[in-house]
C-alpha cells in the first residue's frame, strides 16, 4: 500500500488501453485510465511523480487524451529511455 511506503520518490504505473478496451485491460491484467484513476483514490494525494508506462504505440493517442482528462498533475506517460536519479 502506498501509504506504508514514507519516502516514496516516484511510482511507476503502467497504463495499457484506452477505457473504451477496459474487458481486454481486465483479462489481460493490464489498467485503463478510469482504471488507473479508482488506483490513484486509493494512492491519495501524495505529491509524488506518477510515470505511465506499458502504453501500447496504437492506443497512444486516446491514452494522452483519456489521461489529460484525469487532471492530474503528477501523471506523466514515458517515451522510453528515460534515466531517473535520486
Amino acid at each position: 500500500m502506498a501509504g506504508s511506503c514514507a519516502d516514496l520518490k516516484i511510482a511507476f504505473i503502467e497504463t495499457s488501453f484506452p477505457n473504451r478496451l477496459e474487458w481486454l485491460a481486465e483479462v489481460s491484467g493490464h489498467l485503463t485510465p478510469a482504471m488507473l484513476k479508482v488506483e490513484l483514490e486509493k494512492f491519495g494525494k501524495r505529491d509524488v511523480p506518477i510515470k505511465i508506462f506499458h502504453v501500447k504505440p496504437q492506443f497512444l493517442e486516446d491514452l494522452q487524451t483519456e489521461l489529460s482528462a484525469l487532471n492530474d498533475k503528477r501523471l506523466q506517460v514515458l517515451d522510453g529511455g528515460e534515466i531517473f536519479e535520486f
